[in-house]
């Protein structure tokens, strides 16, 4: 049976798989280490893209590339990003920067959905090990590898607890996420379905709600700046993060995605209107 525990100056009740996860950790691990060629880029430095494109397309922390997780059309858009083609061509390091580093969050924000797909599938055959098993993965994908200090700072939860302070939602998204799979995995040993399946309801829910506020902030912070260059770095993290879920929104409301993508597609050199 797992126990929580709590990280100092983290705070939140800690999900402890199961089962190994090291080989899906590894992802975060990689992302850790091309943020670190990356942020060359914030200073007007200039990014080994090389080294990059090595982590991305070979790994450093486990076998699975990050080239290798996730949906083609995601990760060609990464491609693109670390080469400067497509999207990202004829745009600073800078901007490049951001297209890599959501398109990254976003291979995980839907690795996690997959986990949680399988989690309710072998749930439902009644696979309760294998249940388990997957929302360990979801969770993987989800806080990626966690620094010396227990920090879940390479992933998607630290990048939903941003997202807190920016819309005042404090306590009101990455912790809840990382309960809800706590409670899931609990449910799911258990073996009380009902449990299992809200609390799985829950994890999406949270999850989505990243990629959300995510694609949001930027287009509230698009309508304050002066520079061109701001803008053009703004607006690639908006489009950047706006991909993983434009599938989504499409699907429900295709009018609204292609508001969202040509708002995102804008000229940095024209001003970005409130509206």
């Amino acid at each position: 049976m797992s126990v929580s525990g709590v990280v100092e100056g983290y705070g939140a009740e800690l999900y402890l798989p199961e089962t190994d996860q090291s080989t899906n950790l590894a992802a975060g691990a990689d992302l850790r280490d091309i943020r670190a060629h990356l942020a060359k880029a914030v200073g007007d430095g200039d990014v080994d893209w090389a080294a990059v494109s090595a982590i991305y397309e070979d790994g450093a922390n486990g076998p699975q590339p990050l080239a290798a997780l996730g949906p083609a059309g995601l990760v060609a858009i990464v491609r693109d990003a670390i080469v400067g083609e497509g999207r990202s061509a004829g745009i600073s390091d800078n901007a490049r920067r951001q297209i890599v580093d959501r398109g990254i969050q976003g291979q995980m924000f839907l690795l996690g959905h997959a986990a949680l797909d399988d989690a309710e599938a072998r749930m439902d055959a009644g696979d309760q090990a294998g249940a388990t098993e997957a929302i360990d993965e979801a969770w993987a994908y989800v806080s990626g590898k966690r620094d010396a200090n227990g920090a879940p700072n390479n992933g998607l939860l630290v990048t939903g607890t941003a997202r807190e302070e920016d819309f005042l939602l404090q306590g009101r998204v990455a912790r809840p996420l990382e309960a809800s799979l706590f409670q899931a995995q609990l449910a799911s040993q258990e073996g009380q379905v009902g449990r299992f399946e809200e609390q799985v309801h829950r994890s999406r829910a949270h999850l989505n709600t990243i990629l959300y506020l995510s694609a949001l902030r930027p287009a509230r912070v698009l309508a304050g700046d002066t520079r061109a260059a701001d803008r053009e770095v703004h607006l690639a993290e908006g489009w950047g993060f706006f991909q993983p879920i434009r599938p989504m929104i499409e699907a429900v409301a295709p009018e609204a995605a292609r508001l969202v993508e040509e708002a995102f597609s804008r000229d940095a050199e024209e001003e970005f209107p409130a509206a």
